[in-house]
């Protein structure tokens, strides 16, 4: 399946959501609300729901507010 860039998906590989940066052949770039990276297969992704957007959203923006 293709994603196109700005898409939010979830990993079912490591349970973590994230947006679509740029998909290469079988591989996907993804990036969480922190702004960790992270790549992975095109066939373990779904689409995100919402209510895991926003939980993704809430968590990364609690954990940039602990960020020194």
């Amino acid at each position: 399946m293709t994603y196109r860039t700005g898409v939010w998906v979830f990993d079912r590989s490591n349970g973590r959501v994230g947006k679509v940066l740029r998909e290469v052949e079988d591989r996907v770039l993804l990036v969480d609300p922190v702004g960790n990276g992270w790549t992975a297969e095109a066939s373990g992704l779904r689409l995100a729901t919402g209510t895991e957007r926003e939980l993704a959203a809430s968590l990364g923006n609690t954990m940039r507010r602990r960020s020194p």
